[in-house]
């Protein structure tokens, strides 16, 4: 990957409120990189999908999806087995499968079990980046009864207790900001069953059909 000048998109998002013009053009950009490893012949999930690993042109016209260190060349199969390498500290980031997976981790012996990661679980990571563009640089979490979600992130194990109990991604800010279609495809890529989630071709497809409306 060729060097960007224009820093991590997290920071840009931090110093800056995207409108939502310039939040679909990243979300675009993303999803084609995705599509890109997920359609090779020997498809690529990347893992750690985030606003700390996508890079802009110095220009910010431009990001590109880098940090390829936790990628998995993905089997025959529609996920991953056991024996993988998740790093922690993504939390808001990590699907609910990759988070349960990154805190218990498969049994000595037991290498050959399916985790249930695979490429749907970058797409709610890319969901979740769109949040992050959104709330600028922040992802916020609500219970099962809608109130926010307060983490600790030195307890992962706790946050990964309220997922299961129902806690979810807060998309109302990106509801309110984001043309409805778009939103939709948020939607889509955070889907708590990874079989409901949009695939990267899906997600392409749809944003060309919107960014093609737009032009017109």
């Amino acid at each position: 990957m060729e060097y960007c000048a224009g820093g991590s998109l997290r920071d840009y998002c931090k110093e800056k409120l995207l409108d939502a013009k310039t939040i679909s053009e990243y979300f675009t950009q993303i999803v084609s990189a995705v599509r890109f490893l997920h359609q090779r012949p020997r498809p690529i999930f990347h893992g750690d999908i985030d606003g700390m690993n996508i890079f802009l042109t110095v220009d910010k016209a431009t990001c590109k999806l880098g940090d390829m260190d936790s990628f998995y060349l993905m089997p025959n199969s529609r996920t991953l087995k056991g024996g993988l390498n998740i790093a922690q500290g993504k939390l808001f980031h990590m699907s609910p499968e990759m988070l349960s997976y990154s805190i218990h981790g498969v049994a000595e012996g037991d290498e050959g079990i399916e985790t249930g990661i695979g490429r749907t679980s970058d797409i709610w990571s890319v969901g979740c980046t769109v949040l992050e563009m959104v709330g600028q640089g922040n992802i916020r979490f609500k219970t099962v009864d809608g109130a926010a979600l307060a983490v600790d992130h030195t307890f992962p194990a706790r946050f990964l207790n309220d997922v299961k109990k129902g806690a979810y991604p807060d998309q109302s800010v990106a509801m309110s900001k984001l043309d409805s279609r778009l939103s939709l495809l948020v939607a889509s890529c955070l889907m708590r069953k990874p079989i409901d989630r949009s695939s990267a071709a899906a997600l392409d497809g749809a944003l060309a059909i919107i960014n093609a409306k737009k032009a017109v």
